[in-house]
């Protein structure tokens, strides 16, 4: 079920929302940039005494929110395991074409 929320909220539960400040606030891992590969962050634990959530929040660099809901931390994790290694080749296409630039 989704809300109505206005903005880089727009068809998001709220619980995206909290996700999204805590991971900001450093309550969570992130990784990525908006500009370019997308900003991530991901997010455990309860919200308002509900729960347990397991999110990895996303902003595009239109600014649009969205969020990613797992049953499990074990999920969750094999999720931002492979978020991890794809940016991480992200990275390392980045830093080829720099290189091809420069040569």
């Amino acid at each position: 079920m989704s809300y109505p929320h206005l903005g880089k909220f727009e068809g998001e539960l709220y619980a995206t929302k909290y996700a999204y400040v805590s991971a900001l606030d450093g309550c969570s891992e992130e990784l990525g940039d908006c500009e370019s590969f997308g900003w991530y962050g991901q997010f455990s634990g309860k919200i308002k005494g509900r729960g347990p959530f397991h999110i990895i929040v996303s902003e595009n660099s239109q600014g649009f929110v969205s969020g990613t809901y797992y049953n499990t931390t074990e999920q969750l994790a094999a999720a931002w395991s492979a978020l991890e290694s794809e940016y991480e080749k992200f990275c390392e296409e980045e830093e080829e074409e720099e290189d091809e630039v420069q040569s």
